[in-house]
């Protein structure tokens, strides 16, 4: 399954949730997320969904899809784009944990942590509660890492979860 197809699929789950949000105000226009890290900079993110803990989407310039938690970020701007045909932000009334569940496993992730900068790269197996459960490319054993420990997780590809083994 190719990844644009699947979080197609994906968000036409949510038509009925995201009409129901009506959203209003500014955010009815806004089709690009900026998320402003705490130590400075930003990403912008397009197809943006806001749950209840996190925001995801796709990032501009990294081509890639992230979910990242609201404890990981300073603050979101919310912009318009002109003459670009983007979908609005759409609002969900789901967990992080809630979201992801959605997703098929395996599922091959990276992530940054907020006290590691560098990425590490593994296969999403599960999740229990806020825990993510993943085998590190690297490591001998599975490890559980909190979602509140996640600074952005990246959703690499639904189907090359064998490109680590």
């Amino acid at each position: 399954m190719e990844l644009d197809k699947f979080f197609e699929d994906f968000e036409a789950q949510f038509d009925a949730e995201i009409e129901a949000s009506q959203v209003v105000g500014p955010l009815r226009k806004s089709n690009l997320v900026r998320v402003f890290w705490p130590k400075g900079g930003y990403v912008d993110l397009v197809a943006a969904i806001l749950g209840e803990d996190f925001v995801a989407g796709m990032a501009l310039g990294g081509n890639d899809w992230r979910l990242i938690p609201f404890g990981a970020v300073d603050r979101l701007g919310f912009r318009s784009l002109k003459n670009i045909d983007l979908p609005p932000v759409r609002l969900i009334e789901h967990s992080a944990p809630t979201f992801l569940e959605q997703f098929p496993l395996p599922l091959a992730v990276s992530w940054l942590t907020v006290r590691n900068p560098s990425i590490k790269k593994g296969i999403l197996h599960g999740l229990h509660g806020g825990v993510l459960l993943l085998e590190v490319l690297g490591a001998v054993d599975p490890v559980g890492i909190p979602l509140t420990s996640i600074e952005t997780l990246h959703i690499d590809s639904v189907e090359n979860f064998g490109a680590f083994q």
